[in-house]
C-alpha cells in the first residue's frame, strides 16, 4: 500500500523557510520529474512567491533557460480552480459576498417578527444584516450544518449548566440563528459561495488520484478555517507528500499543547491538530521534523525575537547579544511628520546606499488613520508606492449616480441631488452645440451656470418639472441698443435649457418608472436600461483609456471593476429577491449601497519598483530588505480592543462547547487579542536587515498618544535612546539635524519654507546656516521651479498694480460726446470711420457706490469692477431686491399723490398706499413668486410690505410739518437713454482720459421761500446713514455730494439747497417711547440726515419745528435762543454757501483722483480705517484678500482726520481764495 507523508519544516521567523521549502521542492522534483507539485500560499501574495519560487528553482539549474509546467503556485481558491475547471458542478452560478448579504436580507424579508424574537427590531437595519450574513459565512466555513443545530443546542445546554453559565437569551439567539441558517442555506440553492467551493474541492481531493502530487503550504501561520483544515486533510490523506511550514520553535503532539501565552502559539495548535490527524489517520506517515537552518535576517532581529517571546510569557529576557544597530525607534509630533520622515529616510537610502524602492515595506496596525496622508506625501517626496490595503468603491462617481438617483426619487428634485449626480460627469445629454456633439467639458460649464442660476433663482423640486423655459435673467426684454447683452442673454438662457430639457427628457421619466415598479426585477432593469440607454459605460470606458493614456494604471482598473461589480450587484438582487411579491424601492437601495459599500477593487501594483504599504495584520514576502513600523503606539500596538459581531463572547464559548472535533469557529475577541504578539512579531520580522519603529507623539484626534511598550522595551532592551525627531526643522539646526528632512526638491522646499517661517517667528536669520544655504542654492538651481529666498517670504501679501495700458483695456469705455456724435451719423447714413484705442477706452463710467468702494478698498474696487467677480447668488431676497422694492413703493405713491401729500384723507392715504404696494410688487414679479413658493418668502415679503407701509406713513406726516413737496422720484443722472440729467463728467490732468458718474435720485423735493426756490436731494436707505464732514472728503461717502453736483449742472431754476439720507426703517416700539404721541416717535425716528445751507427762510419752511424756534421736526437741528441761530446734531450739517462750495469741489476732486489712480493701474491691498470703522467688514472677498490680523496691520489706510481738521481746512481755504480774490 502506497503511503501518504506529512512532513513539517519548522523554525522561527529569523531562518529562511522558503528557501527550505523550495530545497526540498527541487530534490522531489529531481526524484519525480513526472508528478505535479502544488505550492500554496495565502492568496494576497500568490503572484509575488510565484515570482520567489521560479526564480530559486531556476537558480539550482545549470542552463540559461528555464521552464517549468509541473510546479503550480497557487492559494486554495486558485487550487479550487485548478482542479474543478472542467467539471460541470463546477460552473453553477456563482454568488458573491454582497449576493450573500442580499440572500440574507431576503429570508429575513420574509420571517414574521416574532420568529426573529430578540431580533425584531434590528433586522432590517443594514449593519444588522451584513453581521448576520458574516456569522452564517462563519457558521459555513466552520464545517457547522442546519441540521446540527439539536445536537449543539443539547451539548452547549449541558456544558453551560455544568458550568453555571446558563442564559436563556443565548438559547433564544442560537434558535433564531440556526432557523435564518436553514433557509439561507436552502435559498442558496445551487449557486456557489466559497465554503461550496470548497467542498467541491474536498470532494475532489478525496476521488481523485492525487498519489503523483506534492502539496506545499507555506506563511500559513494563523489558524486555518475549519473547512480550510479539511482541505489540508484531504491533501495529506490523499496526495503523495504534505510539507508544511510553520514559524514555530518546537513541534507538539499528542496531548502536548502550547501555552495560550507562549509567542508560537496559534502556529502551535495548527502543528497539534495536524500531526495529531497524521498519527491517526491510516496510510499516513509523519516525517520527522525539518527545520529552516539558514538564517534569514541580521543578528539583531534575534534579539528581537528573544525580547518578544519572553515579554509574551512575563518573563524577563537574556542579555542582548548585539547592541542592535539594525532596530531603529524615532518618534515624531504627528502622523504626517512620520510619514514625511520615512519618505524622505527611504529616498535618502535610495540615493546614496542603493536599494530600490521594492526593498521597503510600511506597516502599520490600522491604515485608515494614514489613508489621505499617503498619496500627497510620498508624490512630494518623489517615492514610488502601492498601497494593498483594500479600497472599498463606495466613492466612485457610478455609486454617488446611483445612489443619487435613489435621493431625487425620495425629495422630490433637490437642487443638490440633482446637481451631485449631473456633476458625476457620467451624464452627458446627446445634443448638438454649433453642429458639434455636446461635450463633457462644456455640460459641466452648463451645470455651474444652471447651478449658480438655480441658487439664485429657488428653482428646486417642481420647477424641473414643467415645460416652460427657464430665462437667465427673467423678465428681459431685447433691446437693439445693447446687442452684446442680448447675446449672452440668449447663450446662457440656451445652457440653462440644456440642462433642464435633459432633466425633464431623460431623467425624470426613469424616476416616475422607477416609483412605479413592482418587482426588484422591474426595478433593476430600469436602472440598468437608463444606464445603458444615456452610455455610461460608454463614458467609463473613455475615463478608463484617458488613465491608460496618462500611465495610471490603478485609475484606469477601477471603471471597468465598479461597473463588472454593478452588473454583478443587480444579477444576483434579481436572482435572490427579484420576484419577491413584497418590492420595497428603499430596501432595494440599501443593498445596492451595502453591495458597493463591501465591494472591493483588486489591485495590480502599476510597477514593479514599489515602496509597498500595508497593515501588519496582513501575510507578506520575506524579501524586502528594509521595514518601517509606523503608527507604533500603545493604543494599536498591540490591539487591546476586542471586536463585536453578532455573538458575544461567552455566546462563542457557549457555541464552541457544543461542536465537534472537526467543527471550530474562527480566532476572535480574547484569543485575537493574545495572539496580538505573534501579529507583532511577524510584522518585524518581515525585514532582513533593518527595523524602523516609528510613533506620533499625537494621534489623529490631536490628543496625547502613547508609545507602544515594544518600542520602549525594544530601546530599553537594547539601550539605545528614541530618537524624537522635531516636526519642523530647527533654523539654526545642525546637518545631522536637518538631514531627516532632506529629501526630493518639492518636500525640502515646503521643510526650507516652514524652517524659515520659525526663523522668522524668533526672529533669526536663516542665511547665518551654511546648510540652509547649501539647500536653498539647490532648490533653486532647479528648472521650471519655485524659487525661495534664505531671509524673508517669497510671498508678499501685496497686489501687483496694473500697467496703465492693461488698467485702460479693463475699465476704459468709449466717452458720451463720442457716442452721440457716431449715433447721428448712423442715423444720417453716414460711414462710421474706425476708432483708436485711446478713444475707444477713454472715459471710465462709474457709478458714486463704486468710486466709494475704490476708497474703502482699491483691490476690492479691482476684484468687483476689473475681475467682476461676485459672491454666489442665492435663493433669498436680498437687499438689492428689498431696496427695489421700497423704492418703487416710494416712487409710486409719491407719483399718485402728487402735491396734494399733506392733504390726504385717511381713506385715501390707505388707498394710495395698497396702489403703491401693489404696483411695487407687479414690478418685481420675481417676489410675488417667492411669496408663492414658500412660506418662510412670503413672512419675509409681508414684513417688506408692513415697512413699507410704515415708511408711507412717515412720508406723509413729514408732509405736515414741512412746505417741502415732493417734485420728482427715481431720477437718473448718466448717459443712458432715460437719464434725465447729464452724467458728470471730469477731464483727467493728462487729457487723455476723463470720467463720467453715473446715479439716481430717489427723490428731488422743492422748497419755495419768499424770495427763492431750492431744490432738495432726498436718498432712500435702508441703514441709519449719518452725513459725517470726515467721510465725504476721504472718499468714503460721495453720494449726497455728488448727487447735488449733478442737479446743480443741469439746474434751470431755482438753486441747490441741501440732500438727506432718510432711514427706511420699522422700528420696534417700547412702552417707555410712549410718553410722546404716535405721531411724534413717528417722525423721531425718522428724522432727515444730511447737509442743508444756512438760509434763516430755508430752514423754516423746511421744518416747522425751526419755524417755531424749537427742535426740528423734520431735520436733525435745533434752535439756539442764546445766539438766535441754528445749529445742526450730529449726523447732519448747516452749511454756508461758500462751505458747500468748498465741499462740492473737494467731491469733484476726489472722483478725479479715483479716476486717475484706477487708470494707473493701482490696486493695492488698502483697506480704510476709521475708528472702529473698517474696509473689511462686510466685504465678500476675504478670502481673497488673505488679510493677517497680525503680519497685515500696516496695510491698513487710517484715516485720522477729524471733523474739526475738515472745518478748519475748509476755512483755510476760503480765506485763501478771498485773499487772491482781493489781489486779482
Amino acid at each position: 500500500m502506497v503511503k501518504s507523508s506529512l512532513n513539517f519544516i519548522l523554525g522561527t521567523a529569523t531562518v529562511d523557510h522558503q528557501a527550505a521549502m523550495v530545497d526540498q521542492l527541487a530534490t522531489q522534483l529531481a526524484e519525480h520529474p513526472q508528478d505535479r507539485f502544488f505550492y500554496l500560499v495565502p492568496n494576497h501574495i500568490k503572484f509575488s512567491t510565484e515570482i520567489d519560487v521560479l526564480s530559486q528553482l531556476k537558480a539550482k539549474q545549470t542552463g540559461p533557460i528555464y521552464a517549468q509546467s509541473q510546479v503550480q503556485v497557487l492559494s486554495f481558491s486558485r487550487l479550487a480552480w485548478f482542479l474543478l475547471r472542467n467539471q460541470p458542478e463546477f460552473n453553477a452560478p456563482r454568488i458573491s459576498p454582497t449576493g450573500l448579504t442580499m440572500l440574507t436580507a431576503a429570508v429575513i424579508r420574509e420571517m414574521p417578527s416574532a420568529e426573529l424574537k430578540l431580533f425584531a427590531k434590528e433586522a432590517h437595519q443594514p449593519g444588522f444584516i451584513q453581521d448576520l450574513t458574516k456569522q452564517l459565512v462563519e457558521l459555513r466555513n466552520a464545517n457547522i450544518a442546519p441540521e446540527d443545530y439539536e445536537e449543539i443546542k443539547t451539548r452547549s445546554v449541558a456544558w453551560a449548566k455544568s458550568h453555571h453559565q446558563v442564559d436563556a437569551a443565548y438559547n433564544d439567539k442560537l434558535a433564531v440563528l440556526f432557523k435564518v441558517y436553514a433557509k439561507f442555506t436552502a435559498a442558496l440553492g445551487g449557486q456557489l459561495e466559497t465554503p461550496a467551493i470548497y467542498d467541491l474541492l474536498i470532494e475532489k481531493l478525496d476521488q481523485g488520484d492525487f498519489k503523483d502530487c506534492h502539496f506545499y503550504l507555506d506563511r500559513y501561520n494563523a489558524q486555518f478555517l475549519a473547512k480550510e483544515e479539511q482541505i489540508v486533510e484531504a491533501m495529506i490523506k490523499n496526495g503523495a507528500t504534505t510539507t508544511v511550514s510553520l514559524v514555530l520553535d518546537r513541534p507538539y503532539q499528542g496531548s502536548t499543547l502550547p501555552d495560550e501565552h507562549d509567542l508560537f502559539y496559534q502556529p502551535g495548535l495548527i502543528y497539534h491538530r495536524l500531526a495529531n490527524f497524521a498519527l491517526n489517520t491510516p496510510g499516513v506517515e509523519l516525517q520527522p521534523t525539518t527545520y529552516a537552518q539558514v538564517p534569514r535576517v541580521a543578528p539583531a532581529f534575534k534579539d528581537v525575537e528573544q525580547w518578544l517571546a519572553a515579554n509574551s510569557q512575563f518573563v524577563t529576557p537574556q542579555e542582548a547579544k548585539t547592541k542592535g544597530e539594525n532596530i531603529h525607534f524615532n518618534t515624531v509630533p504627528t502622523r504626517l511628520a512620520e510619514l514625511n520622515f520615512v519618505a524622505a529616510k527611504i529616498r535618502q537610502l535610495v540615493t546614496h546606499q542603493g536599494y530600490r524602492y521594492r526593498d521597503f515595506l510600511i506597516l502599520t496596525r490600522r491604515l485608515d488613520a494614514y489613508e489621505t496622508m499617503l498619496e500627497p506625501t510620498f508624490t512630494a517626496h518623489q517615492v514610488p508606492f502601492f498601497n494593498d490595503n483594500d479600497r472599498t468603491m463606495k466613492n466612485h462617481p457610478l455609486v454617488t449616480l446611483v445612489m443619487g438617483l435613489f435621493q431625487l426619487l425620495w425629495k422630490q428634485f433637490q437642487l443638490a441631488d440633482l446637481m451631485q449626480i449631473l456633476k458625476t460627469g457620467l451624464l452627458i445629454p446627446k445634443e448638438q452645440v454649433d453642429g458639434q456633439p455636446l461635450t463633457a467639458f462644456q455640460f459641466r460649464q452648463d451645470l455651474y451656470l444652471t447651478e449658480n442660476w438655480a441658487l439664485k433663482y429657488g428653482k428646486t423640486g417642481y420647477a424641473w418639472l414643467g415645460n416652460k423655459d427657464f430665462q437667465y435673467t427673467p423678465g428681459y426684454q431685447a433691446t437693439r441698443e445693447d446687442s452684446y447683452r442680448d447675446q449672452q442673454e440668449q447663450k446662457k438662457s440656451a445652457q440653462l435649457n440644456r440642462v433642464r430639457r435633459y432633466v425633464k427628457r431623460q431623467i425624470v421619466p426613469f424616476i416616475e418608472a422607477l416609483r412605479q415598479a413592482k418587482s426588484g426585477r422591474e426595478a433593476a432593469r430600469l436602472l440598468f436600461e437608463f444606464l445603458v440607454n444615456q452610455d455610461v459605460p460608454g463614458q467609463l470606458a473613455k475615463w478608463q483609456r484617458a488613465a491608460t493614456d496618462a500611465g495610471n494604471l490603478t485609475l484606469s482598473q477601477e471603471s471597468e471593476q465598479v461597473w463588472n461589480s454593478f452588473c454583478q450587484l443587480l444579477d444576483e438582487y434579481v436572482l435572490t429577491m427579484g420576484d419577491q411579491t413584497n418590492f420595497n424601492l428603499t430596501a432595494f437601495r440599501d443593498l445596492l449601497l451595502v453591495g458597493f459599500q463591501t465591494a472591493t477593487y483588486s489591485q495590480i501594483p502599476s510597477t514593479l519598483d514599489q515602496v509597498l504599504v500595508s497593515e501588519s495584520g496582513i501575510t507578506q514576502t520575506e524579501h524586502r530588505k528594509i521595514v518601517f513600523i509606523i503608527g507604533a503606539t500603545d493604543d494599536v500596538m498591540p490591539a487591546m480592543q476586542v471586536e463585536t459581531g453578532l455573538l458575544t463572547e461567552d455566546d462563542r464559548r457557549r457555541l464552541a462547547s457544543g461542536l465537534k472535533d472537526y467543527q471550530y469557529l474562527p480566532v476572535s475577541g480574547m484569543a485575537k487579542v493574545t495572539n496580538e504578539p505573534f501579529v507583532n512579531y511577524l510584522a518585524m520580522m518581515t525585514g532582513r536587515e533593518q527595523l524602523y519603529l516609528v510613533a506620533p507623539l499625537q494621534s489623529s484626534e490631536d490628543q496625547p498618544a502613547g508609545l507602544s511598550p515594544y518600542l520602549t522595551g525594544l530601546s530599553a532592551y537594547f539601550n539605545r535612546p528614541i530618537d524624537n525627531l522635531p516636526g519642523t526643522p530647527q533654523p539654526l539646526a545642525s546637518f545631522a539635524e536637518i538631514k531627516p528632512f532632506i529629501s526630493a526638491i518639492p518636500a525640502t522646499r515646503s521643510s526650507f519654507i516652514r524652517a524659515r517661517r520659525v526663523a522668522q517667528d524668533n526672529g533669526q536669520n536663516l542665511s547665518a546656516n551654511d546648510t540652509w544655504k547649501l539647500v536653498a542654492r539647490i532648490i533653486n538651481a532647479q528648472k521650471n521651479g519655485r524659487q525661495v529666498t534664505l531671509n524673508k517670504y517669497q510671498y508678499q501679501n501685496d497686489p501687483q498694480p496694473l500697467t496703465p495700458a492693461l488698467a485702460e483695456q479693463l475699465y476704459g469705455k468709449l466717452d458720451r460726446e463720442t457716442i452721440v456724435e457716431r449715433t447721428e451719423m448712423e442715423k444720417a447714413g453716414q460711414p462710421l470711420p474706425p476708432l483708436d484705442d485711446l478713444k475707444r477706452h477713454s472715459t471710465l463710467k462709474a457709478s458714486v457706490s463704486q468710486l466709494q468702494t475704490y476708497y474703502q478698498n482699491p483691490y476690492e474696487y479691482f476684484l468687483k469692477y476689473g475681475l467682476d467677480l461676485k459672491r454666489r447668488e442665492e435663493f433669498e431676497i436680498t437687499p438689492a431686491d428689498s431696496g427695489t422694492f421700497y423704492h418703487n413703493v416710494m416712487d409710486a405713491f409719491v407719483h399718485a399723490t402728487g402735491t396734494k401729500l399733506a392733504t390726504l384723507t385717511p381713506t385715501e392715504l390707505t388707498t394710495y398706499t395698497n396702489q403703491a404696494l401693489t404696483q411695487a410688487a407687479q414690478a418685481q414679479t420675481l417676489l410675488t413668486e417667492l411669496e408663492d413658493g414658500q412660506l418662510r418668502f412670503a413672512y419675509q415679503f409681508d414684513h417688506l410690505k408692513q415697512l413699507a407701509k410704515a415708511m408711507i406713513r412717515v412720508v406723509y406726516l413729514q408732509a405736515q410739518v414741512s412746505h417741502a413737496r415732493p417734485k420728482y422720484t427715481e431720477q437718473s443722472f448718466g448717459s443712458g437713454a432715460n437719464a434725465t440729467f447729464r452724467p458728470i463728467t471730469q477731464r483727467l490732468a493728462d487729457q487723455r482720459h476723463q470720467v463720467e458718474i453715473r446715479g439716481r435720485i430717489d427723490r428731488l423735493d422743492q422748497v419755495q421761500t419768499a424770495d427763492q426756490l431750492y431744490q432738495m436731494v432726498i436718498d432712500y436707505k435702508s441703514s441709519d446713514r449719518k452725513f459725517d464732514l470726515v467721510r465725504a472728503t476721504t472718499g468714503l461717502d460721495l453720494q449726497l455730494l455728488t448727487y447735488l453736483a449733478a442737479v446743480k449742472q443741469d439746474l434751470k431754476r431755482g438753486q441747490i439747497g441741501g440732500a438727506f439720507y432718510l432711514h427706511l426703517a420699522n422700528q420696534i416700539l417700547k412702552p417707555e417711547d410712549f410718553k410722546k404721541s404716535l405721531t411724534e416717535i413717528q417722525l423721531d425716528n425718522h428724522l432727515y440726515n444730511g447737509l442743508v445751507l444756512a438760509d434763516i427762510n430755508l430752514l423754516k419752511q423746511l421744518d416747522q419745528g425751526l419755524d417755531q424756534e424749537k427742535a426740528g421736526k423734520l431735520l436733525h437741528a435745533r434752535y439756539i435762543k442764546k445766539t438766535t441761530s441754528y445749529k445742526a446734531n450730529a449726523g447732519s450739517a448747516i452749511l454756508t454757501p461758500a462751505e458747500l462750495d468748498w465741499l462740492l469741489t473737494k467731491n469733484t476732486e476726489l472722483i478725479t483722483q479715483a479716476a486717475t489712480d484706477i487708470f494707473a493701474g493701482i490696486t493695492t491691498l488698502a483697506p480704510f480705517r476709521l475708528g472702529e470703522q473698517n474696509g473689511l467688514k462686510n466685504s465678500d472677498f476675504l478670502p481673497i484678500f488673505a488679510f493677517d490680523n497680525v503680519l497685515d496691520q500696516d496695510k491698513f489706510k487710517d484715516i485720522t482726520l477729524t471733523e474739526k481738521d475738515v472745518l478748519n481746512q475748509m476755512h483755510a481755504d476760503q480765506k485763501s481764495a478771498m485773499k487772491n480774490n482781493k489781489k486779482g
